[in-house]
Formats: structure tokens, sequence, C-alpha cells
């Protein structure tokens, strides 16, 4: 708890020296993004609309819960604003306080524009203000879309004036979720375009598992049990990226048993430059990335699961208490379903 007040009290300081600064200097734009620990500092998944380079030109709202990378980012990114300290300080005091630091933010920079991914935590915080200062809004998807996740309230709530999507597919989605998308601007994007491929990949092909927040690490154990005891496919983990306490039992399993792991990155980066054949995982949108790069998705059947992906049918189900070689089998042997399955989510038009 002390550790968490003095890195709010810190990045709160840091935030206020930006704010007096709006008072000599104004800008058009305002941008939302979550910083990460990579030389960039930008999550991936703000990349389209946060060009470094042009960062100089904004007002930038950073979420970050590392102190490290909160101060290289100050340095390194002009006119930073820590959204996740202002937040902080609100629910400990006032709610509305957060309300009146960023509406008076915007105002004091005289924003003409915001843009962010579409953030449930942050929706209901930008967009009224933006709303009541004439602020243009425009979102990026950046998570699956489903009725069934409770924490997605915000997107039926809040709508942005623009908002760029992954698919038709996931337009759909949203429309169920929030026709009011029905009378503003929906734009169909590719959001892989900008990564790139390799074209020397391994030959032997890899499953992995995908590690998860709440889910068991025993799913792992007995998939990877299974797969050692035959020989035919190479297994290999994943950690999450913003996961810095790597589970030692996990890591002393991995290094027993000659299993790779990746700390760094996310599934679609490895996804371009490895020969994945297959990802093992519950609920995380990595299953429906998957299939963009001919990747086979593969869903463990569990309280843990998105039932959303089955209903859907665009996940192959796996069944923890039944022959799981068995079933990875004849799942490889579905490339038409996997084919039709990358039809259904990433159609353009």
């Amino acid at each position: 708890m002390r550790t968490t007040f003095i890195f709010n009290s810190i990045t709160f300081i840091l935030s206020a020296i930006t704010l007096f600064k709006g008072f000599f200097i104004k800008k058009n734009f305002s941008r939302y993004f979550i910083a990460n620990n990579k030389n960039d500092l930008i999550d991936e998944r703000s990349k389209m609309y946060c060009n470094k380079n042009q960062l100089i030109n904004s007002i930038n709202f950073v979420h970050t819960t590392n102190l490290i990378t909160a101060i290289e980012v100050y340095f390194k990114i002009p006119n930073t604003i820590f959204i996740n300290s202002l937040n902080y300080f609100s629910e400990k005091f006032s709610k509305k306080l957060i309300f009146i630091f960023v509406n008076k933010i915007l105002e004091i920079y005289q924003v003409k524009k915001h843009y962010m991914i579409d953030d449930y935590r942050y929706l209901g915080i930008f967009i009224p203000i933006c709303n009541k200062l004439n602020i243009k809004t425009t979102g990026y998807m950046h998570g699956r879309i489903s009725k069934e996740l409770k924490f997605q309230e915000p997107l039926k709530n809040y709508t942005f004036d623009e908002l760029y999507i992954w698919s038709k597919f996931f337009c759909k989605e949203l429309l169920r979720i929030n026709p009011n998308y029905a009378q503003k601007k929906i734009i169909i994007y590719n959001k892989f375009k900008g990564l790139k491929f390799s074209k020397k990949k391994k030959k032997r092909r890899i499953i992995l598992f995908l590690e998860e927040s709440i889910v068991p690490h025993s799913f792992f154990f007995k998939v990877a049990k299974n797969i050692l005891i035959k020989n035919h496919y190479e297994i290999a983990y994943k950690f999450r990226p913003n996961n810095n306490k790597k589970n030692l039992v996990i890591m002393s399993y991995c290094k027993k048993n000659k299993i790779k792991t990746f700390h760094k990155g996310s599934f679609e980066s490895l996804a371009a430059k490895q020969n994945i054949l297959a990802i093992v995982a519950t609920n995380t949108t990595a299953l429906i990335n998957a299939s963009y790069f001919g990747v086979f998705p593969v869903c463990i059947k569990s309280k843990y699961s998105l039932n959303f992906y089955f209903k859907e049918k665009i996940v192959f189900p796996l069944k923890m208490d039944a022959n799981i070689l068995y079933q990875l089998k004849k799942i490889f042997n579905k490339k038409k379903k996997l084919h039709n399955i990358k039809k259904k989510l990433w159609q353009k038009k």
C-alpha cells in the first residue's frame, strides 16, 4: 500500500508539472495509451495513433503502474499526464476529482480531438468530458467484444464519434451491445498491418500455451505432459508480457523438460516470426487473433472459458478429461475449418 501511494504521489506531481505547462503551450490533440517497458514505451494496441515522433504535438494521457517505466515515459515522451495517478487520488478523496482534473487539462491545452483505445476503465471519464467540451473522440478496438463480458458495460453506455474496429464480425457484435453506433462512423482497419512477417521459420511446429490470470497452472502441466509423452510436437510457454513475477514452478518445469519460454512481446509478434501450429488458452483475445496467422485456436473447456467462443464456433474446444493428444491430432486435421474461422472473423466487408 505504501509503495502504491509513493508511486502515485510521484506520478501525480509529474502530471501537475505538465498541467502547469499547459498555461503557456496549446495542443489540438490528446491521446490516451498504455505504456510498457519496451524501448518504444508504447503498447502495441495504440501504435496506430501513437507514432512516437508525433507525440510532441499532443497532450498524452498515460497508464502505467511501474515507476521506472513512468519516469522513462516522462522524460522521453513530452506532455505526459499519468491518468491512473489522477484516478488513484480521486478514489481516495472524491470520485468527482478525476473528472475535474481531466476537464481542466483538456480546457487549458485547448484540445479539439481525442484519440484512445476503447479501454473500459476510462471510457466513462473521457467521452462525457469530451462531449461536454465539443472535443471529437476517435476510438480504436483493442480486445474482443462480447455481451458475455460484464466489464465491457462502458462500451454499451458510451459512444465514440468514430471507432476503428477489426472486422465486419466485430462490427456486428458492437452493434448488439451499443446500437447507437449505427448513427456513428465505424471504420474497419487491419490491426496487423504494421507487423513484419519472417520468411525464415523453424521446420518443427510449436504448440504454444498462453499464461492467463486466474487460470490454474495445472492446465498447462496436463497439456504439456501429454505432448511430451509423444515427441510429435514442440510445446512452448508464453508468459503474460506485463507480468514481471514469473512463476518459479513453471520456470523450473520448463527448464527441466527443455520447454522454451517467451516472456516479452505479444502472441501476434511471435506468430509473425515463429512457426506456431496452435495456441492453447481459455479466454484470451489471442484465441481470436490466431486464425489470422493460420494458427489453430485451441480453447480449454472450463469455468474460465469464454462461452462466446464456443457459441460462435470460432475456436477448437479441448476437453481436459479426455485424451488430449488424440483431440489435438483431430483438430490439426481440420484445416478447412481453420480457414472458415479466419474468413468469419477477419472479413473486411
